[in-house]
């Protein structure tokens, strides 16, 4: 198993955690994004 850089843990562990409170807070479809998040369903308005 090779080892890793610190920061590059730590700057991965930090955007998966960003990733998670924007998608908690702002549920809004984002084109970027690979998987939409079907945890919010968007209602038709």
């Amino acid at each position: 198993m090779p080892i890793l850089p610190r920061w590059l843990i730590y700057q991965d562990a930090s955007v998966k955690s960003y990733h998670q409170i924007v998608t908690y807070r702002f549920p809004i479809p984002d084109s970027r994004l690979p998987i939409p998040d079907s945890r919010f369903p968007i209602p038709n308005s």
